[in-house]
């Protein structure tokens, strides 16, 4: 990334790249819910198998197709678990680099609150020299 390109991801006048930032570490937390949620999901379908073979046992012809069933849903609960685990190690991968660029932001702020709290100053200490020089000339 070059220079200038830096610059912009750091530098916040506007607060446009504190609610970038923001918005990209919600969309983030949501994604990572949302695998935690399908992978929830496909074990309380695996319970609701079981459940709803023990109320109505009918429901499979017989105990080694249940077997197979079961065993499927093991497997396919498998390859979900890990897939989930992959994705959420990047998605938590990019959460903090999307933090690291918005604290990087937000330690900036605080400079530039003193150079506007300075320059203020400055001015107000002019203002209060020029009230001052008014009201002795008033005095006299």
């Amino acid at each position: 990334m070059d220079d200038a390109a830096m610059e912009k991801l750091m530098f916040d006048d506007s607060f446009e790249l504190s609610k970038y930032y923001f918005t990209l570490l919600q969309l983030l937390r949501i994604s990572s819910e949302w695998i935690d949620e399908a992978v929830g999901s496909f074990k309380a379908l695996k319970t609701a198998l079981i459940d709803r073979r023990s109320k109505s046992p009918m429901m499979v012809p017989n105990e080694s197709e249940w077997h197979k069933v079961l065993k499927n849903c093991d497997v396919v609960s498998l390859v979900l678990e890990e897939s989930a685990g992959e994705i959420k190690s990047r998605v938590n991968r990019k959460t903090e680099e999307v933090k690291s660029l918005r604290d990087g932001v937000r330690t900036l702020s605080p400079v530039c609150v003193v150079g506007i709290l300075t320059t203020l100053m400055i001015h107000s200490s002019s203002l209060m020299q020029l009230l001052c020089a008014k009201r002795q000339r008033e005095w006299r």
